[in-house]
């Protein structure tokens, strides 16, 4: 339902071919995967204790004061969350990539197509099933291997940021 009207709307802003087309909506959370990060983040800012906003407030602190100072650098692990989710969804995307972007040559593209073109040889050759079958779960193994390997990188990056936020959150002397 929504691909027609967002293709068109890409097509008409001259963003058809360019990384934009996905930047674009994972920035400002839209399309229909990214609904979850408001529920997220909303859950996340329900679970900070009311007493940091009390405590901020004996400081002299206003709302505008206590969210900028205390809620957003409190969040970061919910961020990093938002972050990750939203980098794999967009990593693992093959066919809106090949509708935006005509000649794309990301890794998951080039996957693939490999993988297509891969069984289309196989099946033309006339191999018996047992033999393409075992072949193509060593080639998917390692295909889902190359492909997943730029995602586990960032989250080992981003796993000090991680536990360093859920550290922040807790309460001291209580």
């Amino acid at each position: 339902i929504l691909m027609i009207p967002t293709y068109v709307t890409y097509s008409k802003l001259g963003l058809l071919g360019s990384i934009l087309t996905f930047a674009l909506p994972a920035t400002f959370a839209q399309g229909l995967k990214n609904a979850i990060f408001i529920l997220l983040f909303y859950e996340f800012f329900i679970m900070l204790p009311v007493e940091l906003d009390e405590a901020a407030m004996l400081d002299g602190a206003g709302r505008f004061k206590i969210f900028f100072r205390v809620a957003i650098p409190l969040s970061s692990t919910i961020f990093i969350v938002a972050f990750i989710f939203s980098f794999v969804w967009y990593w693992n995307e093959t066919y809106l990539t090949s509708l935006y972007i005509a000649n794309s040559s990301t890794l998951p593209m080039q996957l693939s197509r490999f993988a297509e073109s891969y069984r289309s040889v196989y099946a033309s050759a006339g191999q018996s099933s047992s033999y393409t079958d075992k072949l193509n779960d060593a080639v998917y193994m390692a295909g889902t291997l190359i492909s997943i390997l730029p995602l586990l990188l960032l989250y080992f990056v981003l796993q000090k940021w991680f536990v360093q936020g859920i550290d922040k959150t807790g309460l001291g002397g209580m």
